[in-house]
């Protein structure tokens, strides 16, 4: 576009040199050569903020180029002033446009420069915090969860020696404790480790189902996943575990249905059970942690208890936000468009009073 703006510039320059020539400065004439020769300023302007390549820089340097040439040619009478007024409104806010659009090109590249830094920084000091969860878990695992099987091993064997019945029972209440604190440790070190690991995607939504069906929960699945982003895959992985670990929490013993429905731009995951009257499941890091993993992945959340029946509703995209490359464009293209029909109401103006 820049190019185009550049050559309207120039044509707006030679028909007001030409009219300056032809009828002066005087009047009407007057009048017409300061508005060409601002258009001219305002067009150069725009042409400089627009131009985006070595060959659009070519065709404007040619083209004024030309432009004076022919001034030269068919204009004799044209003074070193009309020609410096050529020079002073068009190369200059040409100039300054393209200063102005190259620091804008500057300042942008800094800013993502500056963003992406500050992402990987992010991205570095969550990578210790996991490297640190994990040597956490294993030590704890192997110092902690070594000391205590030992514990409860040694309380174990003392349970079935020959002992008075206050210290078996003493023994008894020792050794529970000892096999209650490595179930809470192996606990503990789960979360630690789980924190570290990468979520499943949607093609581990088999082997899930798998997993509570083996568990005996009755789980029927309908519908296609297809490909879609990896957020995305990785949302619908979790709504899934969410609904069938909560129907197996607050429905034990009922079927669970999970439905993939897929649209031109959406996949709706819906997992439903029915409605035992116990408490709606939510609260925690539940039901709110999977409405914002859904909404990072650019879809949104819906749970409700119908009657006789809850479900999780998820509706989440099935391609990747990308935005287009010609937004914010729109002013620009206007600006360009109005220049053209205001050079067509000028230059024939202009060219015609000029005719002896």
């Amino acid at each position: 576009m820049g190019r185009y703006l550049a050559v309207g510039a120039v044509l707006t320059a030679d028909a007001a040199v030409l009219t300056a020539v032809q009828h002066g400065n005087q009047g009407i004439f007057g009048l017409l050569v300061v508005a060409a020769y601002a258009l001219t300023g305002w067009t150069a302007y725009l042409a400089g903020l627009t131009l985006t390549s070595r060959a659009d820089t070519a065709t404007v340097a040619g083209t004024a180029l030309a432009a004076g040439a022919l001034q030269v040619v068919l204009v004799p009478a044209a003074t070193p002033q009309h020609v410096s007024g050529f020079v002073v409104f068009f190369l200059l806010p040409l100039l300054v446009g393209r200063y102005l659009a190259q620091h804008r090109t500057l300042v942008r590249t800094l800013d993502a420069h500056n963003r992406q830094l500050r992402t990987e920084q992010a991205l570095l000091a969550e990578r210790e915090q996991l490297r640190e969860r994990l040597r956490i878990a294993r030590d704890m695992h192997d110092s902690l969860g070594r000391r205590l099987g030992l514990v409860s091993v040694q309380a174990a064997a003392l349970e079935v020696g020959d002992l008075p019945p206050e210290q078996k029972a003493a023994v008894h209440a020792l050794a529970g404790s000892a096999r209650d604190a490595v179930s809470e440790l192996y606990q503990l070190i789960g979360s630690l480790r789980g924190a570290a690991d990468e979520t499943p995607g949607a093609d581990a939504v088999p082997a899930l189902v798998a997993e509570f069906r083996a568990a005996g929960v009755e789980v029927a699945v309908t519908g296609v996943c297809g490909p879609l982003p990896e957020s995305a895959s990785r949302a619908v992985y979790r709504v899934v575990e969410e609904g069938l670990t909560n129907a197996a929490k607050h429905a034990p013993g009922h079927p669970v249905a999970i439905h993939l429905t897929r649209e031109t731009d959406a996949l709706v995951v819906t997992v439903s059970n029915p409605h035992t009257g116990h408490a709606e499941p939510g609260g925690g890091f539940g039901l709110a942690g999977l409405a914002e993993r859904v909404a990072a992945a650019g879809g949104f959340l819906d749970h409700r208890a119908d009657p006789g029946s809850f479900r999780l509703v998820a509706m989440l995209p099935t391609t990747a936000f990308e935005p287009r490359p010609g937004a914010g464009r729109t002013r620009v293209t206007l600006v360009g468009v109005g220049t053209a029909v205001l050079l067509f109401l000028l230059l024939p103006a202009s060219l015609m009073t000029g005719v002896s």
